[in-house]
């Protein structure tokens, strides 16, 4: 069973999460992404040709204060 993480749409727009994407020279959304999974809420995340990054304690407690959560997890039965 496959499932999607769904997220607020306009996430990967925010100054603090782009902030975040050009000191670790990646997307926004791999952010996100590597917060999701430091926070056991997704498995893996990783990339080929990717630049492997952790985000430091001080970085996840601010995504924290963003309400950065998942509205919503929903399930797929693949055949």
């Amino acid at each position: 069973m496959d499932s999607k993480v769904v997220l607020p749409e306009n996430i990967c727009d925010d100054e603090v999460v782009g902030y975040l994407a050009q000191r670790y020279r990646t997307t926004p959304s791999r952010v996100v992404a590597r917060y999701l999974e430091q926070e056991g809420v997704i498995t893996t995340t990783s990339d080929e040709g990717q630049p492997e990054f952790r985000l430091t304690p001080n970085e996840m407690e601010i995504f924290k204060d963003m309400g950065i959560r998942p509205s919503a997890i929903e399930f797929t039965k693949q055949f």
